[in-house]
């Protein structure tokens, strides 16, 4: 299955567990009966929908998904950026690591692609490999 429908079905699934909690909210809402039992059955609904959602969120883990999603779109747009320039790809065929260092520096910078290639460009070469063998050291 692919990760934007689970996601999506996931997501559904909460709007789905709310809408139960809400039934016992709606009924307590509309029944004759004393303001204590009105409260238990209410709250009961509520506490039902907000466990059954943690329940599903760390049982799917949600988070997870969207990070993946998230970093799967960016790796898909920085591998675009790479072949846009054939001499920041010929950068990147020799120092892979350091690249992949300097395109997560800019990306948490918010600096365009056109300037993160134009950085790069004009770091010299002995930077780069200095930079690489850092990296690789690591």
């Amino acid at each position: 299955m692919k990760l934007q429908s689970k996601i999506a079905l996931i997501t559904l699934s909460y709007f789905v567990l709310m809408a139960i909690g809400y039934i016992l909210v709606f009924v307590a809402l509309n029944m004759d009966q004393t303001l204590f039992i009105r409260f238990l059955i209410g709250g009961s609904g509520v506490v039902w929908a907000i466990i059954s959602i943690w329940f599903v969120w760390f049982k799917t883990d949600y988070s997870r998904l969207w990070r993946e999603l998230r970093y799967r779109r960016q790796y898909k747009n920085i591998h675009n950026i790479r072949s846009i320039n054939p001499d920041y790809y010929a950068l990147y065929q020799k120092y892979p690591h350091s690249i992949r260092r300097h395109e997560r520096h800019c990306i948490h910078h918010h600096i365009s692609p056109q300037e993160m290639i134009e950085k790069a460009l004009r770091v010299p070469e002995e930077e780069w490999a200095a930079r690489e063998a850092f990296r690789t050291q690591l």
